[in-house]
């Protein structure tokens, strides 16, 4: 059992990730971006400030949530975590469904019909699981996966490893993610999973559309959820991270303004969305940062 604290800061941050889509949402419609409703007017730093959020929200979201995870995982236990995370991401998730999601076809229609534009309609053949499409909840999906996966490995690891070897190999790897050059352990697994998407990646990953796990989301949001997880495994990590925030930051801003625009395609667009993306994730934690108690290795 572990006696940390709840961390304050971290959870500021995490909230302030989530307030950023509110931000996101309500630009979209003053951009080409495709959305539920589109305004005659277009704004390019709209679309600018779109994409930027875009890069890393929901990474940084992932990433605290797994980090948060390993340490209540210690604190409460497996089990407890799992049941929590049912009651507190998976029900609602289900409960607000109907309530959040199935509106979002017929306002999108409704914003057609007040413009006189032809109702939206699909370029490719639509699967029958769309009838019950996440929407806008889909993050909620994708992260309750996360936690079944982490903690499913886990246990085994725990069983064929021990726990001393499984805690000692958990602390290494949470070291050497804290190191600046870290950054490429997560960076692979967005790049990976960029490439299994196998389409145009100036989006970025793109969130699941039904309810049946997509491998390449699942891979990419596990690295960052990963990343947070061994990061709490290794104490004084995250005051490592922190002292590189103003080099990430920079590096972040630098990429975005310089090689990030849209123009830039295929593989070489994916490794800059990757940059940018480890650079803005790895500079925002430091905001939150305080000093921390070791979490131990277990």
């Amino acid at each position: 059992m572990t006696t940390e604290k709840r961390l304050h800061g971290l959870d500021a941050v995490r909230a302030g990730a989530l307030l950023l889509g509110i931000v996101l949402h309500s630009l979209m419609p003053f951009t080409d971006i495709v959305w539920m409703i589109n305004d005659s007017q277009r704004s390019s730093v709209s679309l600018l400030a779109c994409g930027a959020i875009h890069l890393f929200r929901m990474p940084l979201f992932m990433l605290l949530a797994g980090y948060f995870g390993r340490m209540v995982t210690l604190r409460r236990g497996p089990g407890s975590y799992l049941r929590d995370r049912a009651k507190r991401i998976l029900l609602p998730a289900v409960v607000f469904w109907p309530f959040v999601v199935i509106p979002l076809g017929f306002l999108s229609m409704y914003g057609a019909s007040v413009r006189g534009l032809p109702a939206p309609t699909p370029t490719e053949p639509v699967s029958p699981l769309m009838m019950f499409t996440p929407g806008q909840l889909w993050f909620l999906l994708v992260l309750f996966e996360l936690v079944v996966v982490v903690l499913a490995a886990r246990a085994l690891l725990l069983r064929f490893l021990g726990a001393e070897i499984a805690g000692r190999t958990a602390t290494r790897i949470g070291e050497v993610l804290s190191h600046p050059a870290g950054v490429l352990l997560p960076a692979s697994t967005l790049l990976i999973a960029l490439v299994m998407q196998g389409r145009d990646p100036a989006g970025g990953i793109i969130a699941p559309t039904t309810i049946v796990p997509e491998l390449a989301s699942l891979t990419g949001y596990l690295g960052a959820f990963l990343t947070g997880w061994f990061l709490h495994a290794a104490a004084g990590s995250m005051q490592r991270v922190a002292k590189n925030w103003l080099p990430m930051l920079a590096a972040g801003l630098l990429i975005t303004v310089v090689v990030w625009p849209p123009w830039r395609a295929g593989f070489s667009y994916s490794g800059c969305w990757v940059l940018e993306c480890v650079s803005w994730t790895g500079h925002t934690p430091g905001s939150g940062i305080s000093p921390m108690p070791p979490t131990g290795c277990t």
